[in-house]
């Protein structure tokens, strides 16, 4: 067995592991506000990835509507 650094061993943990979406959800949220503008991220209830895809919930219909529209950005 081979020695590795904590970086390649936590990246193999991770391509092995059901955290990586998770992990990717908490990445998207950071940005969030960025990529879709104030408002959207205020009303945002929760972002998550099931199976490569990204899921936005929100209980408001316009932003429903609006990021339905934005979904290749």
């Amino acid at each position: 067995m081979g020695e590795y650094s904590m970086q390649d061993a936590l990246q193999q943990f991770l391509k092995r592991s059901r955290l990586k979406g998770g992990i990717q959800a908490l990445q998207i949220e950071e940005i969030w506000e960025k990529i879709m503008g104030k408002t959207v991220a205020k009303y945002t209830d929760k972002i998550q990835i099931i199976n490569h895809t990204l899921f936005i919930s929100t209980q408001v219909a316009p932003l429903k509507m609006n990021c339905y529209f934005r979904k290749k950005k």
